[in-house]
């Protein structure tokens, strides 16, 4: 199966996934919106968009699993003038008491943004006012990521600008291995711009399916691991990334990284940073060889010893 229709229906394609939030950022401040409340684990990229349309930005805790306090949900404002970044942070399943204070704040009028990027392509597991997605995180595309809801994709909803000339070089720098540099072009945008032609290209070839089988047979396996060195991953059923918490977690992510492993997600305490932030988390990437990274991650954690 091919990857035809992994963009859902009546989304808007953008180049990167801040491009996306910018697109449900415009549309939630049309209808009268100012205020986005965060979970405090996340990539600060995805604040950036809200900050631009001038919403004040409020921090909810979150629990072992890296997703949202239900309990905090439940304490939020006049959630009728409020919008609220769900992010399915490594694909994990939210608990039933956070699928219940996600809907209560629907119900009272909220704005929910269900960022499925660790669950793409696979559907989301809540419901949202919006959705969006970066797809190029997972398929290592140079670019490529989606937003769908309220007049997202309508007329008179928010649009994306044409590619511009600085995408030419990006593309290039993408396809010669300058993966910095190009990232240093794309961080120059701060408009939603389109995903490109090559990319959309690309992901025609790509099979979705499988490639989602095999990362998540290699996530079962670094799952094993980690429970038989008495680990618990912080959640199953995934295939974008392996997670868990460790009491060394800086100095092991070096070890690892020193011996080539680098995990696909690393969100360090933010710099001034005041109030809670997991500083624990040790991501473990699905698309190497699992052999490899359970032994590159045995000697880690020898040296931490």
């Amino acid at each position: 199966m091919t990857s035809q229709g992994f963009i859902p229906a009546g989304a808007v394609a953008t180049a990167l996934g801040r491009h996306a939030l910018a697109l449900v950022a415009q549309d939630v401040r049309a209808n009268g919106i100012h205020r986005i409340a965060i979970p405090n684990y996340h990539c600060l990229t995805m604040e950036l968009p809200f900050a631009l349309e001038g919403f004040r930005i409020e921090r909810v805790p979150v629990g072992i699993d890296l997703l949202a306090s239900p309990s905090a949900l439940a304490t939020l404002a006049d959630p009728s003038h409020l919008a609220f970044l769900h992010c399915e942070v490594f694909g994990a399943a939210p608990s039933p008491q956070l699928r219940a204070a996600l809907g209560t704040l629907m119900g009272d009028g909220a704005a929910v943004i269900v960022d499925g990027t660790h669950r793409w392509p696979l559907p989301p597991r809540v419901q949202g006012n919006y959705y969006v997605a970066s797809i190029r995180k997972f398929t290592g595309l140079s670019d490529g990521a989606y937003a769908a809801g309220g007049r997202i994709g309508k007329r008179g909803g928010p649009r994306v600008m044409p590619r511009a000339q600085i995408d030419a070089a990006e593309q290039v720098a993408w396809d010669a291995g300058e993966m910095d540099y190009a990232e240093e072009l794309m961080d120059q945008e701060l408009v939603p711009v389109a995903m490109s032609g090559t990319a959309r290209e690309a992901l025609q070839r790509i099979d979705v399916l499988s490639l989602v089988a095999h990362r998540r047979a290699n996530a079962e396996i670094l799952h094993a691991a980690l429970r038989q060195a008495g680990i618990n991953p912080i959640s199953s059923d995934v295939h974008f990334a392996v997670a868990f918490h460790h009491g060394a977690a800086q100095r092991l992510i070096v070890n690892l990284a020193r011996a080539g492993i680098d995990g696909p997600v690393w969100w360090p305490r933010p710099s001034g940073w005041q109030g809670q932030w997991p500083d624990d988390v040790v991501t473990l990437p699905t698309a190497d060889e699992p052999d490899r990274v359970i032994a590159a991650l045995r000697d880690a954690a020898a040296n931490e010893s």
